[in-house]
């Protein structure tokens, strides 16, 4: 039985095509697919990082805020900043210091976050470091470096 084309150049067209081809668009489907999974995979990842970052920062400035609040009323800061990084767990105070004087001072805070998507070769956890008080009194010297 005889194929019946509308232009018989399109049926040889058609005839031409190369057998070797077969299936190279399945491959190039899959190929597509694996980029944009592992576009996604990363896009994931780093927006857990950029998220858990944000959120490790401003768990440190409340922190550092509340501290320099107890030190101005004669309290120990470095309890008031745990309790505030306590109350907004999973966040964990790593270091608190307090330097100067009722005047003068500069209360500062490091904390840490896990992160939620932990990649081998990537930090487990983000830190951040916040500083607060009325006084310029040496900033390094709050957080234990060396001015």
């Amino acid at each position: 039985m005889k194929r019946r084309c509308r232009t018989e150049g399109w049926c040889r067209a058609r005839d031409r095509r190369p057998k070797d081809q077969q299936g190279s668009g399945t491959l190039l489907l899959c190929a597509t697919v694996a980029i944009l999974l592992m576009l996604t995979w990363a896009g994931a990842v780093g927006g857990g990082y950029a998220m858990a970052l944000h959120r490790v920062r401003g768990v440190a400035d409340r922190a550092a805020l509340a501290g320099a609040v107890a030190y101005a009323t004669g309290t120990d800061p470095c309890p008031v900043a745990r309790r505030q990084v306590d109350a907004e767990a999973p966040a964990v105070l790593a270091e608190c210091r307090a330097v100067g004087d009722l005047q003068r001072y500069v209360v500062s805070v490091e904390v840490f976050r896990l992160v939620a998507i932990h990649v081998p070769g990537l930090p487990e956890d983000v830190r951040a470091v916040a500083h607060a008080g009325p006084g310029e009194v040496g900033v390094a010297t709050a957080v234990g470096r060396a001015p």
